[in-house]
């Protein structure tokens, strides 16, 4: 995948946004990003961002460990 501003995530503190769930939620690269597994708010720093047309163009990679939980 190629990243037009910033890179891929290299551990579980980080996640890559495509370029239009960046844009819709107004973060930018270098921004923090609150999510939530299972019980768990986790503050990710958002490390890169990519083009994607997968589930209308919004996306997010990391490296949680979700173990089956719900991600939000």
């Amino acid at each position: 995948m190629t990243y037009p501003d910033g890179r891929a995530p290299t551990d579980d503190s980080e996640i890559a946004r495509s370029l239009l769930a960046l844009h819709e939620s107004g973060r930018k690269v270098g921004e923090r990003l609150p999510v939530t597994v299972g019980d768990e708010l986790r503050d990710l720093t958002i490390v890169g961002s990519y083009q994607h047309i997968t589930n209308g163009g919004r996306t997010a990679t990391s490296l949680l460990p979700i173990d089956g939980q719900d991600v939000m």
